[in-house]
């Protein structure tokens, strides 16, 4: 049994609480993409029931680290790229998203990557470049151009298939996680909050990065 810890009011203690965005044009799968991480498992249609939540919550330990995790989704509410400033504030670790089979997607990845540097309020914020694969379309992005774009601004580049790959999803985004932990190990920038989370039990996950 995964144990909490608790302080003297009987609230759950986390190491850290970590504010991530999953930003990248309409529909590349960003939703999707959160709904299977959350649910631990992917659609078989690759279709989800939409949420009414722009924020999930999730709570898991991770590398030894009990983390509870606040990420935002613009849920096809676009309205937020008007609102980036409030919307990117104090976040810790972001993925942006394109879609392999629209070129136009990838080509909207530097419009988020330079919004993310402009808002965001967190000098180093961590962020992988994510490429969602769509095996029933023709591929228009070469997985070597993701690389290049992500090398040329040190960004880590990964696929994900949300549709038919769990474990893809699942490894971006204990990537992302194991960035964050050790950034903040570093430069001490994330808050340590006792938290009620009311019964939930911490979903402990296996990092093989450690």
């Amino acid at each position: 049994m995964n144990t909490v810890l608790s302080d003297t009011n009987g609230l759950q203690v986390f190491d850290y609480s970590v504010k991530l965005l999953i930003i990248g044009d309409l529909s590349v799968g960003k939703s999707a993409l959160l709904n299977a991480y959350e649910a631990g498992r992917v659609c078989a249609s690759g279709s989800f029931p939409p949420s009414q939540r722009e924020c999930q919550q999730k709570t898991i330990e991770l590398c030894g680290k009990r983390l509870l995790l606040k990420i935002w989704d613009t849920r096809g509410q676009e309205k937020y790229r008007s609102l980036t400033a409030s919307y990117y504030r104090g976040a810790h670790g972001c993925l942006i998203l394109f879609d392999v089979t629209n070129l136009t997607t990838f080509e909207n990845v530097q419009t988020w990557y330079d919004d993310l540097m402009e808002y965001s309020s967190a000098s180093n914020v961590q962020i992988i470049l994510v490429g969602v694969i769509n095996t029933d379309r023709e591929r228009e992005v070469p997985r070597e151009r993701g690389e290049k774009y992500g090398i040329g601004h040190n960004l880590p580049y990964m696929e994900v298939d949300i549709k038919n790959d769990k474990d893809s999803v699942n490894t971006v985004m204990n990537k992302l996680l194991y960035m964050i932990i050790k950034s903040a190990e570093r430069h001490s920038t994330m808050a340590i909050l006792p938290v009620n989370v009311k019964g939930k039990q911490l979903a402990k996950t296996c990092c093989s990065c450690c």
